[in-house]
């Protein structure tokens, strides 16, 4: 049975860039994030429990309480009743709930020929990837069996490309007395075969691919200046962007791409020039993992105290939005506010004239209504939505321009 636990809000007041942080499941080491589908938020903690906040982080259910061991990554697919769940419990082996965590089963480490998996990924059919300490599994039957397809790689990243889930990146370290140096293995065949290491001898702490769809890649080793590295061309080469904070385990970035995220020993930290130089985020607890949701961060932190997990607004007013655009001329920022009830602004930009259309979509894809349309000159535009005979939940905004789209996502809490 799902239990629900209500916590109460800690606030930290801020002394950069205004940022004030919250913390839930205050108390509980959390050692994975993810996000899914419809903007609900999950969390593992090194306790062998899975958490869901369908409120932006407000309240958590309990989903999934198993033996102590950490639960160190989630993931999602579109198959099952409400869509399959899957997370990796180390040592136990991957966990699974294929009717919105109501009830789990075990795939057990049998599956990996013993091996511990680390990282999980899952493709809209069922396919499932599994990153273990001694290679790389794949099962193309929904999780019955699983063969390995990888041998004697430890993988602690396991990355599906945003446009195409036939690419995979896999990033390797040279840990648990593996065979072979850490670094960077692609597949363009959805894991049936791996190119050589990409990025030979240099070991992969995080591995994360932007909405853009380049990839960024962490290394922490003490013998290399540059730690954090860049590739555009996915995966084939890669650039050294410069060293980030003391101990970096975690990279993510803006949806706009403009600006860097890291998690690191000391805190959490910004970089808006490519990762030339970095800012101290009000934040200086040690974490591992972030996700951004909502138009929130979303840290774990692994000090003494307060463990749970924080979160923290991304943007305040509509010039510091997040925009998304595509190609150059095209601009959808976030709506704002977000979330809102029962009303909110939606605003994009085109750089020349054009002919849009912008629509409002609910979480399973059906279009609710267009709410602007027609020719319209280059500028920037506001357009009010009210979601007043709406219940409360993940909207999307769609805007069309000249056969390109664009999307954000809009929270509407009752």
């Amino acid at each position: 049975m799902r239990t629900i636990i209500f916590l109460s809000l800690t606030f930290f007041t801020s002394m950069c860039f205004s940022q004030t942080w919250n913390v839930g499941l205050q108390g509980r080491v959390i050692s994975a994030t993810a996000i899914d589908k419809a903007g609900y938020i999950y969390t593992g903690s090194t306790l062998g429990a899975i958490f869901r906040s369908t409120n932006s982080g407000v309240s958590w259910d309990t989903l999934y309480r198993g033996p102590n061991g950490n639960i160190l990554s989630i993931c999602f697919d579109t198959l099952g009743i409400a869509g399959n769940i899957y997370a990796v419990h180390y040592r136990f082996g991957l966990v699974k709930s294929s009717n919105a965590g109501l009830s789990w089963s075990l795939i057990d480490t049998s599956f990996f020929s013993g091996a511990f998996p680390l990282r999980a990924a899952s493709t809209k059919s069922g396919i499932i990837h599994v990153g273990t300490n001694k290679g790389y599994f794949r099962s193309t039957n929904n999780g019955s069996s699983f063969q390995r397809m990888l041998p004697d790689i430890s993988i602690d990243n396991l990355v599906l490309d945003r446009s195409n889930s036939n690419f995979i990146y896999i990033g390797a370290t040279s840990f648990f007395g593996v065979s072979q140096a850490g670094g960077v293995y692609r597949s363009t065949d959805g894991g049936a075969t791996f190119s050589d290491n990409l990025h030979p001898n240099i070991n992969c702490d995080k591995l994360y691919q932007s909405n853009q769809g380049d990839l960024y890649k962490l290394t922490s080793l003490p013998d290399v200046a540059e730690n954090l590295y860049k590739s555009t061309d996915k995966g084939l080469t890669w650039i050294a962007l410069g060293s980030t904070p003391a101990s970096a385990r975690e990279v993510i970035l803006s949806p706009s791409g403009n600006e860097i995220f890291v998690g690191c020993f000391s805190g959490v930290y910004k970089s808006s020039n490519n990762g030339t130089n970095w800012t101290n985020l009000n934040y200086t607890y040690w974490n591992t993992t972030a996700i951004i949701a909502n138009n929130k961060i979303f840290v774990n932190t692994l000090s003494s105290s307060p463990w749970g997990i924080h979160s923290t607004d991304l943007l305040t007013n509509i010039n510091d939005a997040i925009a998304q655009t595509l190609p150059e001329y095209i601009t959808l920022y976030q709506n704002y506010p977000n979330p809102f009830n029962p009303a909110t602004t939606i605003v994009y930009e085109l750089k020349k004239a054009e002919n849009i259309s912008l629509k409002i979509y609910d979480a399973l894809g059906n279009e609710l209504k267009e709410i602007d349309n027609g020719f319209k000159n280059a500028g920037r535009y506001k357009v009010n939505f009210s979601g007043e005979n709406l219940p409360s939940g993940i909207y999307f905004a769609r805007l069309t321009v000249n056969g390109n789209t664009l999307t954000s996502r809009l929270v509407l809490l009752k």
